[in-house]
């Protein structure tokens, strides 16, 4: 029974991946106050987060000045691999406006994003307690 309720919780699926991450955030961490740092790479993070749920992206993990999402689980939509492509592209042009504004205010950052989509065939698992619902996703996709 425990088999059957962990495969209850998994399920295969095709997504689009996508990760985005700022370039040389361990030199620009390095070269701020860490409270800077900190307030700096948050703020990157949130502009990207924003972009993703507002495709109904799903976000995987998050650490450093890196994010992985998914598109495709744990909802499907006919057009996953297209709201991944216009996700990078707005997440490029959010983190350029970010970057902008907090030039203006502060040391110039030389803040920049690159970003990765790939889409194929995952294993997507509900992990986590009855309060709280995860997924951990596991495919060769997320490391293309």
């Amino acid at each position: 029974m425990a088999r059957d309720r962990e495969e209850s919780r998994r399920d295969r699926r095709i997504v689009t991946a996508l990760v985005a991450e700022i370039v040389g955030s361990e030199g620009l961490i390095s070269s701020l106050e860490t409270e800077a740092a900190h307030e700096l790479i948050s703020g990157a993070v949130d502009v990207m987060i924003k972009q993703i749920e507002a495709l109904a992206g799903t976000v995987v993990t998050l650490g450093g000045g890196a994010t992985l999402a998914i598109f495709g689980a744990p909802i499907a939509h006919e057009d996953d691999a297209v709201r991944g492509v216009l996700c990078a592209v707005r997440i490029v042009e959010a983190i350029a406006d970010y970057t902008a504004t907090v030039d203006a205010h502060r040391v110039p950052s030389g803040l920049a994003v690159r970003v990765g989509i790939e889409s194929g065939r995952v294993v997507v698992a509900r992990t986590g307690s009855d309060a709280r619902d995860d997924i951990s996703v596991t495919g060769a996709v997320l490391h293309t």
